[in-house]
């Protein structure tokens, strides 16, 4: 709400305490109290409670409902509560203040447990009343009492109104469930821009880039004109879902819409081409921007260090300093992520002290950067001590250092902050979960991740792919077969990352036509389009089980092209076959595609050798060490 004189009466009530100007009346109050929840001035609205409680005013029903506001928007909702409950006479306003109050400060359970009284209370919620206690829903991922509130209003007035609809997409999409927003939305008699960008952003939350670039084109089609918002919630789904392809279809697009000079639309492109690895354009787009922010410059970071260009991150760090921009705390977390690296472990201690300096140290998420960066450096003890300046143990600081003794194999100090986790009474959410059975695996101790993944009272598709990843790099494919049977029987739709953990141990196992199957369903069941790793463990498939010209025909067909880890996979079977045919053709086009790579004359060495071609060996060793000085024979 917005009042040109609010300044002038908000004004006028500081000097009538100074000068005892008496009587400010309701109206001017009220004003007054908006102020305060506009601008969260907690402290002059204390003031102005005192002296309405003074005059008399705090059982004017308009005064106090402007109360409940007035502490709803500065965030306190016990002192919303407490003037809610003194009333005498409540109207349907005084619900949906302290409701709006729940909703948006929480906890948003109450808002839902006030609505429910509300009507006992014989008040009858209107259309604000609902649009609250669905927010509340959204805010709590409550799709049980989501679905309560959607068939309260079945049936009713408020059926197809276009607002409270729009709310229930984005509901049912904060709750992950994705078909029931779309059939809200497809259902919709009226649809306007918000509703159109309610949709694309659900599919954004969840990485559907594919659906996303489907609704823009279907709102054009039906006449609707994108706007900002509708770009930036699809530049956002391609960039959750990185695909080279949608990115650049799409910044085509914006750049013919005209509104690539956005400030908002050009982070998210610079976001969106740092995610897909197109570095290159990211830096074009960052160079383009007329103007930039200090996110523009986060951004440009971020695909530095996504693409291990960390002295380019760090030097652009650098650069902001010099030209007066002051890096704030997520500045911090992605360059510390880019120093995430040994050989970038004296910068990283250098960004230690530039985050104390700059007063950053003790926010929650610099700490677990930190934590992190000397994790991934090989500096536990570092790490811990990080984790054990945290105020308080959260779930993201746990994983942290858990992920730092999976990077170091340190099985003792995982096993110890197990036994912690348990002993504190911490409870082992799915991230979490999922972490300990990623250090078990890597660790070697398979029974110990089946054990954490079994007492998991919840699991995610990513807890599914872990445990399948363990069982097929220990050389237990049957199991994780079973463990797929399994996950597929929970209604868990496996992701494409699942397919190479699934196909990884069929190799392994030798199951070859296995692999074949789930190959195949990949596509026709799961509707995942194989990547480049999806065909290397196919070719690895084949070529572990001696079709090495399967294996090649495969290299040969598949819609990518062959890189030097391609043939190096058909090559590195070679030897067991004694195919020194093969094998001279794989070495020559990893030669092609890499001229510094010995390992290829090594692996052909062997072949000849098990070809009983000692002569050719022979040769290829001399070649090797003629290669090593900088000259190749050809």
């Amino acid at each position: 709400m917005k009042v040109t004189h609010k300044p002038f009466i908000f004004e006028q009530f500081i000097n009538s305490q100074q000068f005892n100007i008496p009587h400010l009346q309701s109206p001017e109050l009220v004003t007054i109290l908006l102020s305060c929840a506009e601008n969260k001035n907690l402290v002059q609205g204390r003031y102005a409670h005192a002296y309405i409680i003074t005059q008399g005013l705090h059982l004017d029903f308009r005064v106090a409902n402007a109360l409940i506001h007035m502490y709803g928007y500065c965030g306190v909702p016990e002192d919303a509560q407490k003037v809610f409950e003194r009333m005498h006479f409540r109207n349907v306003i005084s619900w949906n203040n302290l409701l709006g109050t729940y909703a948006h400060a929480g906890p948003s359970r109450r808002a839902l447990d006030l609505f429910v009284r509300m009507q006992h209370d014989k008040f009858t919620p209107n259309r604000i009343s609902i649009l609250m206690v669905i927010f509340a829903c959204a805010s709590n991922s409550s799709l049980s009492d989501g679905r309560q509130i959607h068939a309260h209003i079945l049936g009713t007035a408020y059926e197809h109104d276009v607002v409270l609809r729009t709310a229930l997409v984005n509901m049912y999409g904060k709750c992950g469930s994705v078909y029931d927003a779309w059939r809200i939305f497809e259902g919709s008699i009226e649809l306007d821009i918000v509703a159109w960008n309610a949709i694309m952003s659900v599919y954004s939350q969840h990485g559907m880039a594919k659906e996303a670039l489907g609704v823009l084109l279907q709102m054009q089609q039906q006449g609707e004109l994108p706007n900002r918002v509708s770009i930036v919630n699809v530049v956002s789904a391609c960039a959750n879902n990185p695909s080279k392809s949608y990115s650049k279809w799409l910044h085509a697009y914006i750049v013919g819409s005209g509104l690539e000079q956005n400030l908002i639309v050009g982070n998210a492109l610079i976001n969106m081409h740092g995610k897909s690895n197109n570095l290159d354009i990211a830096i074009q787009t960052y160079d383009r921007m007329h103007s930039k922010d200090i996110i523009s410059w986060n951004a440009l970071i971020s695909a530095y260090a996504r693409s291990d260009r960390s002295n380019m991150a760090h030097q652009l760090f650098i650069q902001m300093y010099q030209e007066g921009i002051l890096p704030n705390k997520v500045t911090f977390v992605v360059i510390l992520d880019a120093c995430s690296d040994p050989n970038m472990l004296s910068r990283g201690r250098q960004l230690h002290t530039s985050a104390i300096v700059s007063g950053f140290q003790s926010d929650i998420k610099v700490k677990n950067a930190l934590a992190n960066m000397y994790g991934m450096c090989r500096k536990l003890e570092d790490a811990l001590r990080i984790f054990n300046e945290m105020p308080e143990h959260s779930t993201i600081g746990f994983l942290t250092v858990v992920s730092a003794c999976v990077n170091q194999e340190a099985i003792s100090e995982g096993t110890l902050l197990h036994a912690y986790i348990i002993e504190t009474g911490s409870r082992l959410d799915i991230m979490l979960g999922n972490a300990l059975v990623n250090l078990y695996s890597k660790c070697g101790r398979l029974y110990d991740a089946r054990d954490v993944f079994d007492a998991l009272p919840e699991k995610n598709v990513i807890t599914w792919t872990t445990i399948i990843d363990a069982y097929a790099q220990h050389g237990h494919g049957i199991e994780a077969i079973d463990i797929f049977d399994k996950m597929q029987e929970a209604m868990v739709k496996p992701n494409a990352i699942t397919f190479v953990n699934l196909l990884t141990a069929c190799s392994h196992a030798g199951l070859v036509e296995e692999g074949h199957a789930y190959f195949r369903s990949m596509v026709q069941k799961y509707d995942i389009e194989p990547s480049l790793d999806h065909y290397h463990c196919m070719i690895d498939l084949l070529a572990r089980s001696g079709r090495l010209n399967e294996a090649e025909n495969m290299l040969y067909n598949m819609p990518f092209e062959a890189s030097a880890t391609s043939w190096m996979i058909i090559l590195s079977f070679c030897k067991k076959e004694a195919d020194i045919t093969i094998a001279e053709w794989a070495t020559e086009q990893i030669i092609k595609l890499d001229s510094n790579s010995t390992a290829a004359y090594v692996m052909l060495s062997n072949v000849y050798l098990s070809a009983c071609r000692e002569d050719l060996a022979l040769v290829i060793q001399q070649q090797k060490m003629l290669s090593e000085q900088g000259t190749v024979l050809r």
